[in-house]
């Protein structure tokens, strides 16, 4: 379905476009320099002030819920890999409900750096990112970054009846906020459905397919657009379209990643054909064809 150029992609029969956030959309170095940072250095002070609020309890009850995942699937995989030193927030005689919370916090504390500084894009963490960036986005201290090239490809999507959302391991509440509060504006009027990892890890099959089942559309009508070749291969094999971006800051692709799948480095080399619009030009190729035969 896809016509692979380096200079201009095309891809025909979409109804959905499906796009990533951090390489795809926004530059890592946002992500990297200011987000993340801004977590790190807020956090105790969010914990603090929203310690009895329910959402900071639900996300405390999901941080000792992931840590004795965690503990669950180190025993078979990550102490084999040295990774046995995960901060434990709660055992069985430790709870929010119960724990003094000065120890909780703590423990807590631990527990997020240590995700954060081990890359992890657990649920719950990305949860807590979330609601640890709220402040920051609603005083003006923080605003999202997207490549000059999405905006216009955004408005052109939509404009063309196409459905756009987003597939993040960021939780949802943060995309909106990210495409909410962004330097251009806020951007999601264009953006129908958000997807994060509550309905899979990004890199399984599985996660592709539920996303297409939630979205009532078949995977061939669904084009992902990711950085993460593993990624684009967990989509492809679900059975959707997939274009891989490459952006500035974003890892570099070896030989067999470039071939693999379409490569775009900015929107404005993808051509997305509907279903509607893409029907039209099959039909005028096979009378063509008709025609030549005759």
């Amino acid at each position: 379905m896809a016509s692979k150029a380096r200079s201009s992609v095309t891809i025909d029969q979409v109804q959905v476009v499906l796009v990533d956030i951090e390489g795809t959309v926004t530059p890592i170095s946002f992500v990297k320099e200011k987000l993340f940072p801004l977590a790190r250095t807020e956090l105790r002070s969010h914990l603090v002030s929203n310690w009895e609020s329910a959402e900071c309890q639900e996300d405390i009850r999901a941080l000792c819920c992931q840590c004795e995942a965690v503990i669950l699937v180190q025993v078979e995989t990550d102490l084999k890999n040295g990774m046995d030193d995960v901060p434990k927030i709660c055992d069985a005689s430790l709870s929010p409900d119960k724990a003094y919370p000065k120890s909780l916090l703590d423990a807590v504390l631990k527990n997020v750096l240590w995700h954060m500084d081990s890359d992890r894009k657990t649920t719950a963490l990305k949860q807590l990112q979330g609601h640890v960036w709220s402040k920051a986005y609603a005083d003006g201290k923080i605003k999202g970054e997207v490549f000059g090239d999405v905006v216009p490809a955004l408005k052109q999507w939509t404009d063309e009846g196409l459905i756009v959302g987003i597939y993040s391991s960021g939780s949802i509440h943060a995309q909106k906020l990210l495409f909410g509060h962004s330097q251009e504006g806020n951007l999601l009027k264009y953006i129908s459905v958000h997807f994060d990892t509550t309905i899979g890890n990004k890199r399984e099959k599985g996660s592709y397919s539920a996303i297409a089942k939630a979205l009532d559309k078949s995977p061939e009508f669904v084009l992902f657009c990711t950085d993460i070749v593993q990624e684009a291969e967990a989509a492809h094999a679900a059975g959707m379209q997939v274009v891989v971006t490459v952006r500035p800051g974003n890892a570099a692709l070896s030989d067999k990643d470039l071939k693999s799948f379409p490569i775009v480095e900015d929107f404005t080399q993808l051509t997305i054909n509907s279903v509607d619009t893409a029907e039209p030009s099959r039909k005028r190729a096979r009378k063509a064809e008709e025609q030549d035969s005759t």
